[in-house]
C-alpha cells in the first residue's frame, strides 16, 4: 500500500512540475507547446524521482535537493495561483498572473531555501548529530 502512494505522489509532483515549466516556457518564450513540454520533461521526471528517493529514506546530495525542491514548490506554487483564480474567481481576466508573476517564482525560491534546510538538516541527522 505504501508504494502505491509513494508511485502515486511521484507521478502527480512529475505533472505539477511538467505543468509548471511547459507552462513558463511557453509564456515567456516563442517555443511551441510540444517543444516546451519537450524540454520541461526531464525536469519533471528528475522531480518526480527525487520524491520517489526521498520518500524511499535515500540520501541525496545539495545540489539535487535545492534543484528538487525549487522545481517542486514553484511548480506547487505556480499551480495554485493559476488555477485557484481560475476556480473562485472566474469572472477575472488578470487571475492566472498571480500564479506567472508571484506564486511560481515565489514557490522556486521558497523551495529551493527549504531544498538546502532539508539536506543541511537530513545530513547532520545521518552523521550522528543532534540538528537544532
Amino acid at each position: 500500500m505504501m508504494r502505491v502512494m509513494i508511485i502515486l505522489v511521484s507521478a502527480f509532483i512529475a505533472l505539477v512540475v511538467l505543468f509548471f515549466l511547459t507552462t513558463m516556457i511557453s509564456l515567456f518564450t516563442s517555443l511551441s507547446d510540444e517543444i516546451s513540454a519537450v524540454i520541461s520533461l526531464p525536469f519533471s521526471f528528475l522531480a518526480g524521482w527525487t520524491v520517489w528517493k526521498t520518500a524511499r529514506g535515500r540520501k541525496i546530495g545539495a545540489g539535487f535537493a535545492v534543484l528538487s525542491g525549487a522545481l517542486i514548490f514553484g511548480g506547487l506554487g505556480l499551480s495554485i495561483g493559476f488555477l485557484g483564480p481560475l476556480i473562485f474567481a472566474p469572472d477575472a481576466n488578470q487571475g492566472p498572473l498571480l500564479g506567472i508573476f508571484i506564486t511560481g517564482p515565489l514557490g522556486c525560491v521558497v523551495g529551493a531555501i527549504s531544498g538546502y534546510i532539508y539536506w543541511s538538516r537530513k545530513g547532520r541527522s545521518e552523521d550522528g548529530q543532534n540538528p537544532t
